[in-house]
């Protein structure tokens, strides 16, 4: 399968927004499963988007799916 996946900020080797696209073997996975293949730490990770929805690292994605990864936020 494949998904299109768009990191950004810290999570982009620049700091800047960067698309790309994963191929994962079998029909689906998990977001978790796209940061790993990515060699990404999962703790980087703040908030994942599927198709515009927020996931948890635990819920499946599907071929075709557009993920969004996002760092952690600080700030008040």
């Amino acid at each position: 399968m494949k998904v299109k996946v768009t990191l950004h900020a810290g999570l982009a080797k620049d700091g800047k927004t960067r698309e790309c696209s994963v191929r994962i073997d079998g029909n689906s996975c998990t977001t978790g499963d796209i940061v790993v293949a990515l060699e990404l730490d999962l703790d980087s990770v703040g908030l994942v988007f599927v198709n515009d929805v927020l996931y948890k690292d635990s819920n499946e994605v599907f071929d075709g799916d557009k993920v969004v990864l996002l760092p952690h936020m600080e700030g008040g």
